[in-house]
């Protein structure tokens, strides 16, 4: 079993919250309040902007690619 280190949990958080936005249109906060509780308030609050704002980018992308403009 893989031991985490201090920057592979943030990641795996902001990774989760990526995918999270980037395959569904509506979006459950359930990985905020994960967050919090592993990291902290100011932590999470950091994953939770990072993780759903590259999310946004990648699906205005994908948008903008399958649409053509």
């Amino acid at each position: 079993m893989k031991v985490w280190t201090s920057i592979d949990a943030p990641l795996a958080v902001i990774a989760v919250q990526i995918s999270e936005i980037a395959r569904a249109l509506i979006t459950g906060k359930v990985r905020g309040f994960d967050s919090g509780y592993l990291f902290g308030a100011h932590p999470a609050f950091v994953h939770s902007a990072v993780g759903p704002a590259v999310g946004s980018v990648i699906n205005f992308m994908l948008g903008r690619k399958l649409v053509g403009r």
